[in-house]
């Protein structure tokens, strides 16, 4: 789904005063389940960057190439042309899809029995609730627009004050096994490790 630039700086700067309301947060993240994408244009970019953001007052989505979200890039034009958003899914757990790799289906149960308070204690944190993800996208099939679920989650971390850090679980659901983890970063605490999340800085101007 296309948006127009302006609605998803809006959005972003939407999302950025949820993430330091306890209430709002607390809303849009406890019935969060996951969202699906599709990659075709990722070009030379080692990951999608994904924003949170509040359009229509949904939760959504907002991904980007690492290359394109750069005042640097030659698309910097044009680079909702390089943006897609998409809803993110809600419901009461993200039971039904069969995760054979038993941490991966950890850390959604994690997210599943535990996001509210992970929300009321992280909230507090220097760093906060996330801005954005960087996804890996190594295993990212090029050419061809595969489609994918990222699914919220927790990992474990006795580094954070919460006991958590926020996590994807990324699905190939063409072939509805093939489940990748350990590779999704939330930024904050992390700091990016490609492009400059230019997006961020234009929702803050």
């Amino acid at each position: 789904m296309k948006l127009p630039l302006q609605d998803i700086l809006d959005g972003i700067r939407e999302w950025n005063k949820v993430r330091k309301d306890r209430e709002l947060a607390t809303f849009y993240l406890s019935t969060a389940r996951y969202f699906s994408f599709e990659c075709a244009d990722k070009g030379t970019s080692k990951y999608l960057h994904a924003y949170p953001g509040i359009y229509e007052n949904h939760l959504y989505f907002f991904l980007i190439p690492s290359e394109f979200d750069s005042p640097d890039s030659k698309a910097v034009a044009d680079i909702d042309a390089h943006i897609n958003a998409t809803p993110v899914n809600i419901g009461m757990g993200n039971g039904g899809q069969e995760l054979p790799e038993k941490e991966a289906q950890e850390r959604i149960d994690n997210w599943d029995n535990n996001v509210k308070e992970w929300v009321s204690v992280q909230i507090d944190a220097p760093e906060g609730i996330f801005q954005a993800f960087a996804i890996p996208t190594d295993y990212i099939k090029e050419k061809v627009a595969i489609p994918y679920d990222a699914d919220f989650a927790l990992r474990a971390s006795t580094a954070a004050v919460s006991g958590y850090v926020a996590d994807l679980v990324i699905v190939d659901k063409e072939l509805k096994k093939s489940v990748y983890y350990d590779t999704v970063r939330p930024v904050p605490p992390f700091a990016p490790l490609e492009g400059d999340f230019y997006l961020l800085q234009l929702a803050e101007n």
